[in-house]
């Protein structure tokens, strides 16, 4: 193993690896996100019914 290059690849959905602006995972998490607030966003507007995002 002494000579055994290595390479790591931080990932995260929240974004809370220090040093760094965004993180691989944020972006594509996020996207979706905005996607299912958009669903539910017509849904609610076409209901009298509240919603909450957590």
């Amino acid at each position: 193993c002494r000579h055994m290059k290595m390479v790591a690849i931080l990932a995260s959905i929240t974004n809370d690896i220090a040093n760094t602006d965004i993180s691989i995972g944020f972006n594509s998490a996020l996207h979706r996100i905005i996607e299912a607030i958009d669903a539910i966003s017509s849904t609610c507007s076409s209901s009298q019914q509240a919603f909450v995002v957590q």
